[in-house]
């Protein structure tokens, strides 16, 4: 599968309003090309999932009627009559919070924090980045591989979605039909020109971390996973940045389900904050932009293993115009908000720096 042919075909999807989805797995060089043509839905074999953060969308899966690895020859087909309308993303109208107005949000999430009901709140919002004239989506697939080895890096088009592009550090869950896994991740430090040894990492993130690992466990144990094993946290980079990371690996009990674990550990305190219900209240009352499908996750099913899902982060939106970048930040009452806004714009840095 050549590059050339690859983007040449999927630009015909794209021209054609036939969904799809072009995808490389973390510490992998193996390029994976899906392509819906039947419109059939969930057919449950197959394909490609995109879930939105919360219920406002609706969750998509990509059929795999048409399934491509690198190095394998491309079909030869997809005439534009065979799919729908040819798409057209029209213009960025999301709403753009300043500094001021995050930082302000910020502040009003410290002050609920200290009555103790709420742990942590994640509060993002949207950069707005002039998309060059010469932008090339598979192009810019092809140099976030590079650039960042260890991410699960994607192109995903649906009409009812729009154009995605992500490079994710944080796995939701992979079940090979026998074992689970998922992570953990959360505090954030700048990692340019330093080594794993240089993040000192403050108790503020140690502490919100802690947070999402104790949910995490709970789900694993509630959703039939046995025999857990819990490594870290430990110091990983993604991109310009440093994560707390701990590994949670156990084994897929008589009663598990992939679909219900997805389910249970999503939203994670990561992306939501905790308790979640409070949490995803107090967000979605504060935040003036639509999450759409940031923080919600992406991921094949049935291609290779069952299930291999990863927390929608570090992705953006392709308008006609400009391009939309999600960022956010977890909140605790020892939050600084000028920090807090600081983090999101290095987050935002990872695809910027790119570009």
């Amino acid at each position: 599968m050549k590059n050339n042919d690859r983007n040449e075909l999927l630009g015909r999807c794209l021209n054609s309003g036939l969904p799809f989805s072009l995808y490389r797995e973390p510490g992998k060089k193996r390029v994976y090309v899906l392509i819906e043509t039947s419109q059939k839905g969930n057919n449950n074999k197959q394909g490609f999932v995109f879930v939105p953060f919360d219920r406002q969308h609706k969750p998509l899966f990509i059929n795999a009627d048409i399934l491509a690895y690198e190095g394998e020859a491309l079909p030869e087909i997809i005439n534009a009559e065979k799919g729908g309308l040819p798409y057209k993303a029209g213009n960025c109208n999301v709403y753009i919070a300043t500094e001021d107005e995050y930082c302000e949000q910020v502040r009003q999430a410290v002050n609920v924090m200290k009555n103790k009901e709420i742990q942590k709140i994640v509060l993002s919002h949207i950069r707005k980045y002039p998309r060059p004239e010469d932008f090339n989506i598979f192009h810019f697939f092809d140099k976030i591989c590079d650039a960042l080895p260890e991410a699960f890096c994607y192109v995903f088009f649906h009409p009812e979605a729009g154009l995605w592009c992500g490079a994710s550090p944080e796995l939701l869950m992979r079940y090979d039909g026998a074992l689970v896994e998922t992570v953990a991740l959360a505090g954030t430090r700048n990692a340019e020109n330093k080594t794993a040894e240089d993040a000192h990492w403050k108790e503020k993130e140690r502490v919100e971390q802690q947070y999402v690992s104790d949910y995490i466990s709970e789900c694993l144990q509630t959703e039939g996973v046995e025999d857990i094993h819990v490594t870290g946290p430990v110091t990983a980079r993604a991109g310009n940045l440093f994560h707390l990371k701990t590994f949670f690996k156990g084994k897929a009990g008589q009663n598990f389900s992939a679909e219900r674990l997805a389910a249970a550990l999503h939203p994670t305190p990561a992306v939501c904050g905790l308790p979640t219900q409070l949490a995803r209240h107090f967000m979605l009352s504060t935040e003036k932009h639509d999450r759409a499908y940031y923080s919600g996750y992406a991921g094949p099913v049935n291609i290779d293993i069952p299930a291999l899902f990863h927390v929608n982060l570090r992705c953006m939106q392709v308008f006609d115009d400009a391009l939309a970048l999600y960022v956010g930040a977890g909140i605790t009452e020892d939050s600084d908000p000028q920090s807090e806004w600081i983090e999101t714009c290095r987050k935002s840095e990872t695809l910027l720096k790119i570009l």
